[in-house]
């Protein structure tokens, strides 16, 4: 149950769950596959004119937090260094290593605390999930 005793939305607690089950071991694109439910949730908000309180920026906040996840991560960016198709001042400082490198990490950190607000925030009303 939401706030107020309404129902929380269940796709989103879903999503918010899956997202927190990759807090410690997302490393590899494969493991995206667990956040389908996010993906299912953002083409259900998209597709339906679903009048749950819930604006649309928030829809679109999820995707570009699941955009980092399409892509090939700290591979890549391991890459653009060992090239160095990047100045080693910016390669070689604690910000690459610890924040840009890991920005997937990063991307599943901002996912896990965005739906569990949403599942806070925006619960459905029972009538709306029929």
């Amino acid at each position: 149950m939401g706030k107020h005793g309404r129902q929380t939305d269940a796709l989103a607690a879903l999503s918010a769950i899956a997202a927190l089950s990759l807090m410690v071991t997302y490393h590899r694109g494969y493991d995206a596959v667990v956040l389908m439910p996010a993906v299912a949730w953002c083409v259900r908000e998209l597709a339906t004119a679903r009048r749950s309180g819930l604006p649309r920026r928030a829809v679109w906040v999820t995707v570009v937090l699941l955009l980092p996840l399409a892509t090939p991560g700290g591979t890549l960016m391991v890459t653009v260094a060992d090239r160095q198709w990047l100045p080693d001042a910016l390669t070689n400082t604690w910000a690459w290593n610890a924040v840009l490198v890991p920005f997937q990490s990063w991307s599943v950190l901002g996912l896990s605390l965005w739906f569990a607000w949403l599942t806070w925030r925006w619960p459905v009303d029972s009538a709306s999930e029929a």
